[in-house]
């Protein structure tokens, strides 16, 4: 039986509480950062898409985060994606977090890390990276599965000169569960390879598969101007 977990797009708001944001340049160095650490909180406009290699899909149609700024260039927050179903055939079934109400998956330690799509560096970028797996049950017709989700989701920054927001937008490859953009760098890492990967059990199994998230982010200051220099 073919499950299309389908998910169309992702637009996350995230609400900033902290009062500008830059782009520094040091030699062949550029990396976005974060000028002071404090609070945010946002949310979703738009779905949230996730798809394997095999064409299987998500899709969660709201979502909301709070978190802070730890450094200049990370961040931590609490995520929670609301209204997410699969389907089967014509079938519909909620997809679920251990302990969530139905509809709703947690991911309640996801990594903000700040950076470029290359080294060095090229397109100033964002990693989303949960601290540990995703796991949530979707349930159609009776029948249930098991999803866990690992890795990273990196965002490229799109509007680098605007000085008021910064939007953020992932991309998908050319494949089924292809994300574009694979590679991140920071002060810490060179080149890194970041992907996302889904394993399912139950009624639908299967092995770690590669995974994409699709969509377009954005990020606002709380009563004051995001800031960009390069």
């Amino acid at each position: 039986m073919k499950r299309s977990i389908k998910v169309i797009g992702l637009v996350f708001v995230a609400v900033l509480a902290f009062s500008a944001v830059s782009v520094t340049s040091a030699s062949a160095v550029e990396l976005i950062k974060f000028s002071k650490t404090g609070n945010f909180e946002g949310g979703s406009s738009g779905t949230t898409h996730l798809e394997t290699s095999n064409g299987e899909q998500v899709e969660c149609k709201k979502a909301t985060t709070k978190g802070k700024i730890t450094s200049e260039i990370k961040g931590e927050t609490l995520l929670e994606f609301q209204e997410c179903k699969t389907t089967v055939f014509i079938f519909e079934g909620e997809c679920t977090s251990a302990g969530s109400t139905k509809g709703k998956i947690h991911i309640p330690d996801l990594l903000i890390l700040l950076g470029s799509d290359e080294s060095p560096a090229m397109n100033p970028a964002v990693l989303l990276k949960p601290e540990s797996p995703v796991v949530f049950t979707c349930e159609v017709a009776g029948q249930k599965a098991t999803l866990t989700v690992k890795g990273s989701v990196i965002c490229l920054v799109k509007n680098a000169a605007n000085k008021t927001e910064i939007e953020l937008k992932c991309e998908k490859g050319a494949n089924a569960g292809e994300q574009k953009d694979k590679k991140f760098w920071d002060a810490g890492e060179t080149n890194q390879e970041d992907t996302l990967r889904t394993s399912s059990t139950g009624a639908k199994e299967f092995t770690e598969l590669e995974s994409n998230q699709v969509g377009e982010g954005l990020l606002k200051g709380v009563g004051t101007t995001i800031q960009i220099e390069i």
